[in-house]
């Protein structure tokens, strides 16, 4: 009924008050509790001669009822969580950093997650990490997504890659960064058949013709911005934003190098 790394209630012996406990270890002949009484950690553990299930009966151990954790074992469930919890590559988190929310994608897994924000990659305890829904982009973009990204040796200041783009959830094409120049390449996954490269170009062309932005580069945009701006930047949640900032950005650099 109860194991290691559980919130529940017990009795004091000598108070008889109710309180709040969390068992630190349970096996077959260990049994350790720590608790809160009087503003002070306590614990108990398992005499010599006497079964976890005889001091379980001692404390009079329930199931926790959701009232308020005290601070003293507070550190207990967060060095627990911490060590338990893991992401993967790809996942889309949040967290608190410096007294500010941020938000990004995990670019390495692990029980320590490097995560991609606003502030550059960071190095964050896994269990300090909370998944994150951005913002609502587009309606005509909401059917595609890249499911994936993984990184490959290149030579240029680019991120040679290869990323797959689904449809629907369906894996339909793959879009190349080899890291040599000369931008994406596109590969449909199943060359017969619906050309799915064409249809994403296509209404990202609609949208920027519809905002009056040059349509240029739009697929090779939008890698970028669906994997990395759109999880970490809620100012360019949508695809039109960011590609307002990126020409701004592009029309800025040419007038520096113009003088």
């Amino acid at each position: 009924m109860f194991k290691a790394k559980q919130l529940v209630l017990l009795t004091d012996p000598t108070t008889k008050a109710v309180l709040v406990g969390y068992i630190t270890k349970y096996t077959a002949n260990s049994f350790e509790i720590v608790f809160e009484e009087k503003h002070e950690l306590n614990g108990y553990s398992n005499p010599t001669g006497m079964t976890p299930e005889r001091m379980i009966a001692e404390l009079k151990i329930t199931d926790y009822d959701n009232r308020a954790v005290p601070a003293s074992i507070e550190p207990f469930l967060a060095r627990d969580k911490e060590a338990s919890v893991k992401v993967q590559k790809g996942d889309v988190v949040s967290f608190e950093h410096e007294g500010k929310t941020l938000t990004g994608r995990v670019e390495k897994g692990g029980k320590r997650a490097t995560v991609f924000t606003k502030d550059g990659g960071l190095l964050v305890p896994a269990g300090l990490l909370s998944p994150y829904t951005p913002p609502s982009m587009e309606p005509a973009l909401e059917p595609w997504a890249i499911s994936s990204l993984k990184d490959v040796s290149g030579h240029d200041d680019s991120r040679p890659c290869i990323a797959t783009i689904t449809y629907h959830g369906k894996p339909v094409f793959k879009a190349i960064d080899d890291g040599w120049g000369g931008g994406m390449q596109f590969e449909l996954i199943k060359p017969q058949g619906e050309n799915y490269i064409h249809m994403l170009e296509a209404v990202l062309v609609q949208i920027c013709k519809d905002a009056g932005v040059e349509p240029t580069g739009v697929l090779d945009i939008w890698v970028y911005w669906y994997w990395t701006e759109r999880v970490r930047d809620e100012e360019v949640a949508t695809f039109i934003e960011y590609m307002h900032r990126f020409k701004k950005q592009q029309d800025e650099w040419t007038a520096k190098y113009k003088k």
